[in-house]
């Protein structure tokens, strides 16, 4: 993962323990953005209780008044 700034509140979210998963996270990916949607996606895999895995991207937006990247959705 990069040192931009979407990677960076994620990194600082999961850091703080405030990741809202159950699961442990074994890798996240480069944040990357999609047209029609104003934030980032953050592409991730967790560790599932029963052994499998997922694969899927969190969804992380900054355009709050205090700009400060939030979880949109991908949980």
């Amino acid at each position: 993962m990069g040192d931009d700034p979407p990677a960076r509140a994620v990194r600082g979210v999961i850091a703080a323990g405030g990741l809202p998963l159950e699961f442990p996270t074994i890798s996240l990916g480069e944040p990357f953005q999609s047209a029609g949607y104003a934030g980032w996606f953050v592409p991730y895999e967790i560790k599932l209780k029963s052994g499998g895995t997922k694969k899927h991207n969190l969804a992380i937006r900054n355009d709050n008044p205090a700009h400060r990247f939030q979880f949109d959705g991908g949980i």
